[in-house]
Parts: structure tokens; C-alpha cells; sequence
């Protein structure tokens, strides 16, 4: 009963304060008072307008937000797709430095320098690789942020963003045994 009461009493209070409110916007010729007082007659909502106003605010910063994240998107996927052929020349020319490392025909500092000059080659890949993997969580996880964190995100929506670090996981442990191969390798020309 007290529950109903108090309803009752914070509704009524509304509507008073609604009445003055549209009272005091006609008498100072004030449209938006007048608007606001009206809007919340009936729903018993206090500062409808500046409500609708700041949830317009929140709706167009998170369309920007959207837009921001999806041009990201766009240069990522030109990046990787740039990518495609450097990262096959850079898989050949550590090749080929690995082809003059293991020549024994060759000098011993020719050999040296074709081991390292592999290696900082693989570095090379492994940076861009990892950045791109990178940038694409980082994407993923703005997106998330932007539905209210990866807690509210559908199963597909989270396995997306765990594909997306088990490939980042993936490139590490490539170059890890690229690397070391490298310092097997090293070894052996000392």
C-alpha cells in the first residue's frame, strides 16, 4: 500500500511540476519549456527535450565512432592485401640468404652475414605481420567496446575476436622457429 501511495504522490508531484512548468513557458513566451512541460505531463519524465537531445548527442557519437572503426577495417585490408606480395619477396630473399649460408663453397663471413642478413629480414616480416594482426584485435575490440564490452557480444562475435589472436599467436610461433633455426645455424659457422 505504501508503494501504491508513493507511486501515486511522485506521479502527482510530476504532473504539478509539469502544469508550472507549462504555465511558466507561456507566460515568458518560452516554446521549450512549454515543449518540455508538455512531454512531461504525459509520461511524467522530467527534461524530455534535454533527455532526446543528449541521446542524440550519445546515438551521432557512436555512429562516428562505427564510422571510425570501419575506415580502420578499409586500411587494414589494403594493408594485408599490400602485403601479400611483400611478404612472399621477403619469404625469398631469406631464402636465398639461407641458400649462401648454407654453401659451403662460400666464405665463412659471407655465410655470417647471409645468416644475419636472414634474420633481419624474418624480423622485418614478423613486425608487419604481428602489426596487422594486432591492428585487426584492436578493431575487434573496439567494436566490442562499442556494444558494451566482449560480456555482450554473440559466441560468433567472440570467436571472431579469439580467431583473430590465436592467428597473432600464430605468426609469433612461425617466426620463433624461424628464429631458431637462425641460432642453430649460428653455431655451427663459429
Amino acid at each position: 500500500m505504501k508503494d501504491l501511495i508513493g507511486f501515486i504522490e511522485t506521479n502527482l508531484m510530476n504532473r504539478i511540476k509539469a502544469f508550472a512548468m507549462i504555465w511558466e513557458g507561456m507566460q515568458n513566451r518560452d516554446l521549450k519549456k512549454v515543449n518540455n512541460g508538455l512531454f512531461q505531463m504525459s509520461p511524467g519524465v522530467e527534461d524530455v527535450i534535454g533527455k532526446t537531445a543528449q541521446l542524440g548527442k550519445e546515438m551521432a557519437a557512436v555512429a562516428k565512432a562505427g564510422e571510425n572503426i570501419e575506415r580502420q577495417q578499409q586500411r587494414l585490408e589494403k594493408d594485408r592485401i599490400n602485403n601479400i606480395a611483400t611478404n612472399k619477396t621477403l619469404l625469398g630473399l631469406i631464402e636465398a640468404q639461407k641458400n649462401i649460408r648454407d654453401n659451403e663453397f662460400n666464405s665463412i663471413d659471407k655465410r655470417k652475414k647471409a645468416k644475419e642478413e636472414a634474420a633481419k629480414l624474418e624480423q622485418r616480416r614478423l613486425k608487419t605481420l604481428e602489426d596487422l594482426a594486432q591492428r585487426q584485435v584492436d578493431i575487434l575490440m573496439q567494436e566490442a567496446n562499442l556494444c558494451g564490452g566482449i560480456d555482450k557480444l554473440r559466441n560468433d562475435e567472440v570467436q571472431k575476436i579469439k580467431e583473430a589472436e590465436n592467428e597473432q599467436a600464430d605468426i609469433r610461433e612461425d617466426s620463433l622457429g624461424r628464429q631458431n633455426e637462425t641460432i642453430t645455424n649460428r653455431y655451427q659457422l663459429e
